[in-house]
Order: structure tokens, then C-alpha cells, then sequence
């Protein structure tokens, strides 16, 4: 598998198709505000599967609202970033999802399911597409996801 030139508008709409029925659900609002015209050199089928995970944890974590997927670029790179309105983390539960050790756990999430399996597989996947992951979040106010490839 080697990077191809991709367009990551495609690649959320075609996400969004498959998460349509459970954001419906929640009365939750999917925008894809990715130009078309916006394409990078990467893996498809990990961007894919990346912001699927992303999309998830963001419908998971919200009980209604809008979720918006956006980009931001220059010549040198793209910034992908997944923005809820849900309900949001404390510095602690956002330092330890981005801390390098390995921890699976659903302490802290509410009444919510989850293990923390999809952030594991995040972390896998920005390993190897050479990319890191900002989180910015307040409790009950949402949590904005940023990819930055470089």
C-alpha cells in the first residue's frame, strides 16, 4: 500500500453515508465543509478508517447537534479536524488520550459505551501516515479533533 493523491472531501462524504442513519438518530447535523478542489498525497483506505473512528466518537459523544469536518492548508500541509458540540472532556481524560502509553478504558464517559478501542486505532494510524493529533475540549461543550499531516 503506498500514498496516493486523494481528496478528503470524497472520502467524508462517502463516510457520512455510512454514519447517516445514526447521526439522523440523535438529530445530530453532519457538514463536510472540505472543498473538493482540496487533494493530498496520503493513504486512502487509513484517511478512510481514520475519520470514520473520528466521526464515531464524535456521534457517540453528542446528543444532538452539528458535527463539522473541515481543512485547513498551506503548501506544506493539511489540518483535518473533526468539531462537536457534545459533551466534551476534561484536560485529563484529553491528556490521556494523547499520551503515548496504551490506556483502554470507558471511566469518565457518562452513561456512554466505549473502550477506547477507536483511539487506539487512531494512534496506529497516524503512526504510519506520519501525522499527529491535537484535541482541544470543554466539559459539555464539545471537543474539536485535529489531524495534521506534514
Amino acid at each position: 500500500m503506498l500514498p496516493e493523491h486523494i481528496r478528503p472531501a470524497e472520502i467524508v462524504t462517502q463516510v457520512f453515508g455510512i454514519l447517516a442513519p445514526l447521526a439522523r438518530e440523535k438529530q445530530i447535523t453532519m457538514l463536510n465543509k472540505i472543498s473538493p478542489a482540496v487533494e493530498m498525497h496520503q493513504y486512502e483506505d487509513a484517511l478512510r478508517i481514520l475519520i470514520y473512528n473520528l466521526l464515531t466518537n464524535a456521534i457517540n459523544f453528542t446528543e444532538k447537534g452539528t458535527i463539522t469536518v473541515g481543512v485547513t492548508s498551506t503548501e506544506t500541509s493539511h489540518e483535518i479536524f473533526v468539531q462537536d458540540e457534545g459533551m466534551g472532556m476534561t484536560r485529563e481524560q484529553v491528556a490521556n488520550l494523547v499520551s503515548a502509553e496504551t490506556i483502554v478504558s470507558s471511566a469518565n464517559t457518562g452513561h456512554r459505551k466505549g473502550n477506547g478501542l477507536g483511539y487506539l486505532i487512531i494512534k496506529d494510524l497516524l503512526k504510519m501516515m506520519d501525522a499527529r493529533i491535537n484535541i482541544s475540549s470543554e466539559k459539555r461543550k464539545g471537543t474539536t479533533v485535529t489531524i495534521i499531516f506534514t
